[in-house]
């Protein structure tokens, strides 16, 4: 894998594509997807990778928000309600191993919080990388990512169908991991809360209607976002 940010190759010998995938991506502590183009992708916890624009940059801003203007490009959106507290997905005591230069020795990388454990107990996660050189920043950046349960907000419905604009960001734009601002407008059901701020895209669903009868043909979008 090329990694033009270092300057260097990373090489792994697996007996499988797939297990080299899944090798390499856990070494990056990254989440491994494809795109709609073909392009293979890890996402990495600290954007240190050459695409790394594509996951920084603010791609739209989805709101339910009347008159919004851009830029970023406008979506208008429907629905959007948080999740409870995702306290399954904290991890707060983190450890990377790695081989150094010499290639004789392991070496370990550790980092914790203690407020996050003697809040939510310890919560572990370790890793065996190919890169001594990002490991301390890698293991960091994960800990501050996980330390604290994420509220995601779920059901942001898109209608593309009729909008060329809309049709066009969704074919074009929209992956997986592509850091959005959702600003919310309307208070969420049974709160006073007003969202407005940046998450991640962790879900798509898409759903088509055939119209008949006196029903239209429809197309919706449904995202579910996390927050970065």
């Amino acid at each position: 894998v090329d990694d033009a940010a270092e300057g260097m190759w990373t090489y792994v010998a697996e007996s499988t594509l797939a297990d080299a995938v899944r090798v390499l991506g856990t070494s990056w502590l990254g989440d491994v997807f494809m795109e709609r183009d073909g392009e293979l992708r890890i996402y990495d916890v600290s954007y240190t990778s050459a695409t790394a624009a594509d996951y920084t940059t603010v791609h739209a801003l989805i709101t339910d928000e009347d008159g919004a203007t851009g830029p970023p490009t406008v979506i208008r959106a429907s629905g959007g309600a948080r999740t409870g507290s995702r306290i399954e997905r904290v991890v707060n005591d983190v450890r990377v191993d790695y081989t150094a230069v010499n290639g004789d020795e392991e070496v370990g990388v550790y980092y914790f919080d203690l407020d996050s454990q003697q809040r939510y107990g310890v919560k572990r996660k370790s890793w065996t990388s190919q890169s001594g050189t990002r490991a301390p920043t890698l293991v960091a950046d994960y800990l501050a990512a996980h330390k604290d349960p994420a509220f995601e907000v779920r059901d942001v419905v898109i209608q593309p169908w009729g909008n060329q604009d809309y049709t066009d960001w969704v074919l074009d734009t929209l992956e997986l991991e592509r850091r959005v601002t959702y600003r919310k407008a309307l208070p969420l059901p049974s709160s006073a809360e007003i969202i407005d701020a940046d998450y991640r895209i962790i879900g798509e669903q898409w759903t088509w209607r055939n119209g008949a009868g006196d029903s239209a043909d429809d197309w919706t979008v449904t995202l579910r976002l996390e927050p970065v």
